[in-house]
């Protein structure tokens, strides 16, 4: 089963962290939801085990139910989005691959709701290289130029928080993505 997105490629993504404060739904219920969660994630992008990541996507969305607010929900919609976008990277059927990465975008524009670059240059840069993910997947899939574009965009504030920390992982993954998007263009050009 080849992704989507990226033509057999694999499509690096990452999960942020989704701890905080719980609130209502009993911080227990929500801890265990989120701690399951993000070991089925774990695991799924080491193995690239799509059941796992399905698996995980469940399990975040059961803990959206249980009240989390603040960074936990921004932490918990973060990793769903990059969990859909992932299932959508590993879906054959081009409708179902589209409805997983507009889920992806919606979970991942949640999650910046509250994670802001002033308030978490991190959390924010993550979720904006998730999201520039899931456009570069789109225009894959849809050929829509503004979809490159708007995968540039979201990684021009990412990779210069990343360059700030001088963590070689995180400018790499960053210059990874945007070598994609622009191979990407190139080749939708060629096909013209």
């Amino acid at each position: 089963m080849a992704p989507a997105c990226n033509g057999g490629q694999r499509t690096g993504m990452v999960l942020g962290s989704s701890r905080g404060q719980a609130e209502a739904g009993g911080p227990d219920q929500l801890e265990t939801a989120v701690a399951r969660a993000n070991r089925l994630a774990a695991a799924g992008l080491r193995t690239g085990d799509s059941g796992q990541i399905i698996e995980a996507a469940v399990e975040y969305r059961r803990a959206l139910t249980l009240g989390a607010a603040g960074g936990t929900r921004a932490g918990i919609e973060q990793n769903l989005g990059a969990a859909m976008c992932f299932i959508g990277q590993k879906e054959t059927d081009p409708a179902q691959a589209a409805a997983a990465f507009e889920l992806a975008r919606r979970h991942l524009e949640a999650a910046l709701l509250t994670r802001t670059r002033a308030e978490s240059p991190q959390g924010w840069a993550l979720a904006q290289a998730n999201l520039a993910l899931v456009h570069l997947c789109v225009h894959r899939l849809t050929g829509n130029p503004v979809e490159a574009m708007a995968g540039h965009i979201a990684l021009d504030g990412a990779q210069e928080v990343f360059r700030l920390t001088g963590d070689r992982n995180w400018i790499d993954w960053i210059a990874s993505i945007r070598a994609q998007l622009l191979k990407a263009v190139d080749r939708r050009k060629t096909l013209r």
